[in-house]
């Protein structure tokens, strides 16, 4: 699209997930609890929640959920030494199968002699949030120094605790000691063993030594609609969506009802038209982040017509189903400030060419001057100009049509945005067929004095037909142009206003729409568009 115009640690086996899930039929976000200590995954049990049973995996009923604060717990070390010390740098240490406190091995210093056993390759706590070691020990005669635990800092070993005294002869749990990022937060960091028996009677076992770090995530997870008895645990999570800047469309933090009041006639693919008011510290300044959904969780097309950066925004929006009576609801969804714009003007509209592209969508019927696409101005740029008029001898005449790629209009409303030059005459063609020259056209006359705007036979040799207005074409300007078009009654309208309203049954079929240039220079077009009529547009209204 073009840029629019500013008008504490649960104990794992492999993994643990801490989260703040954001409902989106709830009025609030609930803080991040303290940790449980637990065999839960969660750090909140919710229970204040409409809809939330507090459980060990928590069940939503019904609704939207985002995971939006997401602690990931992962192992980064963990030895059971079942194996061998491939982990390990050592010196006097080595498997043993005379005492373990799980499995059916651990690994023991050497009677009487001075030994290191330290990690191996390094452990990266840089992205750490909190981190945290846990393992079990045992010794037999040995004094406080005679057994210690360090930490590299980047530099250097520091001594964190003599493990050497207490009580011997029985398995001892370093339990889910917090390793101090203030001083570790480095992505080289590494622990070892010391130990230092006096004499061949000092023995010293360890078994499954652990770390585990928590990182909190970027991404955002969520799963949108019915999520009835759906468990949220590590297990499924993976299967759910990552929120992120090229998959934000699947759920979003916030969202406001818009209503549509039937008026008495059903109607499908019925393009609405919405004033979005800027929500502050919510929603992206330029409203990249808003999306659409209807009642059952399905995306709708839309097109950002125009917006005031951080106050309203102008949006079109395409509603599959509106009722002929009561209220239709869909959803207006924001709240990601990494979100790019899906507003898309070809998937809402009937026809829409707002020429950021090229002209594959037109045929040039007759060319007395020059039709091309202009990178340096529009609404915003690039736009179409259409050139060649004169305003002596044949006046000059050009006229392009969409018959190369839409041909089928009859009956609803064109819009386009168009900037015509000093006495220029601009015209949208519809019911168009070149071939026999048959079909329609309105003009947003520039000249002074008075003239009726319709036009019949449209590419050659027209006659006006209707009552003569004061001609109210805009030169040096734009202008919002629209055309509506129902059987036999065509109104034409300028920046909202009703210009002229005429019958005719001349042409009645289906033929493409198009725009021609006469009298002066150039005009320049921008954002052509067809969409569905109605006679009574439904009201909307946008809550809260």
């Amino acid at each position: 699209m073009k840029a629019q115009l500013p008008y504490n640690l649960i104990r794992p086996t492999v993994i643990v997930i801490m989260v703040a899930a954001i409902l989106l039929l709830m009025p609030f976000v609930p803080a991040l609890a303290a940790p449980d200590q637990g065999n839960g995954y969660w750090t909140d049990s919710f229970s204040d929640m409409t809809g939330v049973s507090a459980s060990t995996n928590i069940s939503i009923s019904s609704g939207d959920v985002r995971l939006d604060t997401i602690y990931i717990s992962t192992i980064a070390f963990n030895d059971s030494f079942e194996e061998n010390l491939s982990k390990w740098a050592t010196t006097n240490w080595y498997i043993t199968n005379t005492q373990y406190y799980d499995g059916s091995q651990s690994v023991m210093s050497r009677n009487g002699y001075e030994g290191v056993l330290r990690v191996l390759n390094t452990i990266n706590l840089s992205d750490a949030n909190t981190a945290y070691l846990d393992f079990w020990y045992r010794h037999s005669a040995t004094e406080a120094n005679d057994f210690y635990l360090q930490f590299y800092n980047g530099a250097s070993w520091v001594t964190i605790i003599n493990l050497g005294a207490g009580t011997h002869n029985t398995w001892l749990h370093y339990d889910n000691v917090s390793i101090d990022l203030g001083t570790y937060s480095i992505s080289n960091f590494r622990f070892r063993f010391q130990s230092s028996p006096d004499d061949a009677s000092e023995q010293i076992w360890i078994d499954q030594p652990t770390l585990v770090k928590t990182v909190k995530t970027t991404n955002q997870y969520c799963v949108s609609g019915n999520l009835n008895s759906t468990s949220i645990t590590p297990a499924n999570l993976s299967s759910w969506g990552t929120f992120n800047a090229s998959d934000n469309t699947t759920c979003l933090p916030y969202r406001k009802p818009i209503s549509i009041t039937g008026t008495g006639t059903a109607l499908t693919d019925y393009q609405i038209n919405t004033s979005v008011s800027y929500v502050s510290g919510k929603m992206n300044s330029d409203f990249s982040d808003l999306r659409f959904k209807d009642s059952s969780g399905n995306i709708l097309s839309y097109w950002i017509e125009s917006y005031m950066a951080s106050t309203s925004a102008q949006v079109w929006v395409k509603v599959p189903s509106i009722a002929a009576s009561g209220t239709t609801t869909i959803y207006m969804y924001y709240g990601s400030a990494t979100a790019t714009s899906t507003s898309n003007g070809s998937n809402t509209f009937v026809f829409f060419d707002d020429f950021s592209g090229d002209l594959s969508k037109w045929n040039a019927h007759i060319v007395y001057g020059a039709v091309g696409i202009n990178s340096s101005v529009g609404y915003p740029a690039p736009c179409l100009e259409v050139s060649g008029g004169t305003t002596s001898g044949n006046y000059g005449f050009t006229a392009i049509g969409t018959d190369a790629s839409y041909s089928a209009f009859q009956d609803g409303i064109i819009e386009a945005d168009i900037y015509p030059a000093t006495n220029a005459l601009p015209e949208i063609i519809f019911r168009g067929v070149n071939a026999s020259n048959a079909g329609y056209k309105g003009r947003w006359d520039c000249r002074t004095g008075t003239e009726t705007p319709w036009m019949m036979s449209p590419y050659n040799g027209w006659t006006g037909f209707g009552t003569a207005v004061t001609r109210f074409g805009l030169a040096n300007q734009w202008q919002q142009t629209k055309l509506v078009i129902n059987n036999s009654t065509f109104n034409i309208y300028n920046n909202g206003a009703l210009q002229s309203t005429e019958t005719d049954t001349t042409y009645t079929g289906t033929g493409e729409i198009g725009v021609a240039n006469h009298y002066g220079s150039y005009i320049l077009i921008d954002n052509m568009r067809v969409r569905k009529y109605a006679s009574i547009d439904p009201t909307i209204k946008t809550g809260s």
